[in-house]
């Protein structure tokens, strides 16, 4: 069975749009990071899941489906990606995290019958 690639016009509601391409621009990360260190006078270190996911998005979109631009507003180089929807990509997506979920189960599971704090 193949899956098909729809258009991003047509699976993506417009209103969403504009609130997706904020999400995935490293400039507006590296100002948010930088006013909230000075405000806050400690780096808020919970931004650096943003920049990972950013990171991980520019690979995983092809250029036909919603290419991340991630250095806007200058000239970004979009990258053609391996779709989420690509067979073997999403096997090895699930597997890794199965076997991540595996992994800190045994360990708390390790953890606990061995008497020690979590």
């Amino acid at each position: 069975m193949k899956i098909q690639r729809r258009c991003a016009a047509r699976i993506v509601p417009q209103a969403l749009r504009p609130l997706r391409l904020h999400a995935f621009r490293e400039t507006e990360r590296v100002v948010a990071f930088s006013l909230l260190w000075v405000l806050l006078k400690k780096p808020p270190w919970l931004l650096c899941a943003w920049l990972l996911h950013i990171l991980c998005d520019i690979p995983t979109h092809a250029a036909s489906y919603f290419p991340t631009p991630f250095l806007w507003p200058f000239p970004t180089p979009f990258v053609n990606g391996i779709p989420w929807t690509t067979p073997w990509f999403m096997a090895a997506n699930y597997t890794a995290i199965a076997l991540t979920y595996c992994v800190l189960f045994l360990y708390y599971r390790g953890a606990k019958t061995n008497g020690q704090k979590i």
